[in-house]
């Protein structure tokens, strides 16, 4: 399963592992707008994806419009892959994600997207 998901102490986690494509687009989906109706605080982490394509990146925008929108916080967790931070470079979210850790030198970081 590419997308795992538990709660612990109130915060909803999701995790991403292997790589993700358009295969997998429907459970992340449920997942994330599950996760946002019913918690007000959701912890993506990205560090077990080995690669997204543009329906995954796309599915997470949304999930950032759609949490400020809710009041909920969504916080992505890395460090990123190399084929991912390439995913998010090529569709133009990564500039917007300044402070996330990219590449196998930097630890593992939040990038705030809600509530800023």
């Amino acid at each position: 399963m590419a997308v795992d998901v538990d709660t612990r102490e109130g915060i909803r986690y999701i995790r991403l592992t292997h790589a993700l494509d358009i295969a997998q687009a429907a459970e992340l989906k449920c997942a994330l707008m599950d996760a946002i109706a019913t918690s007000s605080r959701v912890c993506i982490d990205i560090a077990g994806a080995s690669a997204i394509d543009v329906t995954i990146v796309q599915l997470l925008w949304g999930a950032v419009s759609h949490a400020k929108s809710a009041g909920s916080d969504l916080v992505l967790e890395g460090p990123v892959s190399e084929a991912v931070e390439q995913s998010l470079f090529k569709t133009g979210i990564l500039p917007l994600m300044t402070s996330l850790a990219v590449g196998p030198e930097k630890e593992a970081a939040s990038v705030r997207t809600s509530r800023d």
